[in-house]
């Protein structure tokens, strides 16, 4: 039984003993009690639907921001992806100071460090696929 019908149960239940005839200080706050709880009755009900409206909302943003944090996660992975291997560091021989590399400098081989001027050959430790055949 909800609390609308309780109420409801309560208000026939006063009416059936014919209390509202007699109008006795007593009967007066029996009404007015019911009245409130009615009116409460009526106000949790629609908090209730209120609640259970917001909870679903609730649910929708959760599965949005899911999705959301699974397509940023997989556009952080393709990025790290194609960054992989894009980018090398090492470190000058003479100065010590580190030294970002990429590809094509590395492929080339020579190096010249911004701190301190010194040229260097960049050893990969593999020979090119052209050298593997021979």
């Amino acid at each position: 039984m909800t609390l609308s019908e309780k109420a409801a149960y309560l208000r026939g239940l006063y009416d059936g003993l014919g209390l509202s005839d007699t109008g006795t200080a007593e009967a007066r706050l029996m009404n007015a009690m019911i009245d409130v709880i009615e009116e409460m009755a009526g106000h949790i009900g629609e908090n209730e639907e209120s609640i259970t409206a917001m909870a679903d909302q609730v649910d929708d943003l959760n599965e949005a921001v899911d999705e959301l944090c699974d397509l940023l996660s997989d556009s952080l992975d393709e990025e790290d992806d194609e960054d992989e291997g894009t980018e090398f560091e090492v470190e000058c021989p003479k100065c010590q100071s580190p030294i970002i590399l990429d590809e094509e400098t590395l492929a080339g081989g020579q190096v010249v460090c911004q701190s301190c001027g010194q040229k260097f050959s960049i050893d990969v430790g593999y020979e090119g696929e052209e050298d593997d055949e021979g």
